[in-house]
């Protein structure tokens, strides 16, 4: 629906014509079938009408109708509003003035509903794209499900669900400021959604952010309705690993081996802090189960292979290097793991 100022005005002034009130800014009208006495404000109905028609504006402007709209409601509003300053009873407002009453708030509410059909349609398209954009993400076709994201935040961006896709999509791309921003936005929309907030912790981690990450994280474990509390009891044992407390580390990491038993990365992370604690026996039990969960995992196997060495099982030890330097070929891990097996042989 779309309208001028001058058809605001038009309508404007044919609701003040049904009704009988003259302009909002003229003197107070007087009808000759009443008295001459002087007007009395009616405060019973002043208040009520006074706080019903701001909380009505608010709300238009809230779902989204656009200014002319919102404008002309409130313009109607005060034309009812004055209708009923104008008479002194209010058996005669109900009498005499029913039918215009309910004229001017049936145009008024009609316009409400367009504006609300129009915002509807907008949150169905952007939806769509939306939707898209999750398909890619599944796909791993980061870029296009970006791209599919930013189509539906133009045509409606106040979707918590979106910009915490759109966060993911930031973080995949390694735009860490940027998720960080949408994730904050999804929470600013939707204030207890605890994905959003283990997400904004994740990558205040990858910003080395570390005090905001352990924020994040603590609130998340501490909801009782987060399905996946072992998520956040996970990161919260990796930041206690790289700040160097390996006693947290632990206990975090058995806090989220507690909820979920063998969880690889939790069971990685364990057996690296029992590593830097000295416990090797209880670091090589628990990198055992994590390979055994994740066989094709080359990280795994190169610190599977340090554990190994560790207490000095060597044949173990250069097994679980070759292993780790096939499944890595070309790659850092791969490159690390195969001098490992070579410094092996050359001792044995």
């Amino acid at each position: 629906m779309t309208l001028n100022g001058g058809k605001v005005t038009t309508i404007c002034i044919a609701c003040q014509m049904i009704l009988g009130v003259p302009a909002l800014k003229g003197p107070p009208f007087r009808s000759q079938n009443l008295s001459a006495e002087p007007l009395i404000e009616i405060e019973e109905i002043k208040m009520p009408l006074d706080r019903f028609s701001n909380a009505l504006d608010r709300k238009i402007l809230k779902a989204g109708c656009n200014y002319t709209i919102f404008k002309l409601s409130s313009c109607l509003m005060q034309v009812f509003y004055q209708l009923c300053l104008n008479f002194r009873k209010r058996n005669e407002i109900m009498a005499v003035r029913k039918w215009q009453i309910m004229t001017c708030l049936i145009i008024t509410f009609s316009l409400i509903a367009c504006a609300g059909r129009g915002l509807a349609v907008k949150k169905e398209r952007a939806q769509a794209y939306r939707e898209m954009g999750e398909a890619y993400m599944r796909q791993k076709s980061y870029t296009r499900a970006l791209r599919e994201f930013l189509r539906a935040e133009l045509i409606y961006e106040q979707d918590p669900y979106l910009q915490i896709n759109l966060g993911l999509a930031f973080m995949a791309k390694k735009e860490y400021e940027k998720a960080i921003s949408h994730f904050q936005y999804t929470l600013k929309l939707k204030p207890d959604f605890s994905p959003a907030r283990n997400n904004l912790g994740a990558a205040y981690m990858e910003n080395e952010n570390w005090n905001d990450a352990i924020e994040c994280f603590v609130a998340v474990k501490n909801d009782l309705l987060y399905e996946t509390p072992h998520f956040p009891l996970t990161n919260l044992g990796f930041i206690y690993y790289q700040s160097g407390d390996y006693n947290k580390s632990i206990k975090c990491y058995k806090e989220a081996l507690e909820l979920m038993p063998e969880f690889p990365k939790a069971l990685h992370g364990l057996g690296l802090s029992y590593m830097k604690a000295e416990r090797y026996d209880e670091a090589v039990k628990a990198l055992e189960k994590a390979v055994k969960k994740r066989p094709k995992e080359t990280r795994l196997h190169l610190d599977m292979g340090n554990a190994y060495r560790s207490i000095h099982e060597y044949d173990k030890a250069y097994k679980s290097f070759k292993q780790a330097a096939v499944l890595g070929k070309g790659t850092q891990w791969g490159e690390v793991a195969e001098e490992n097996a070579r410094d092996l042989w050359l001792v044995d």
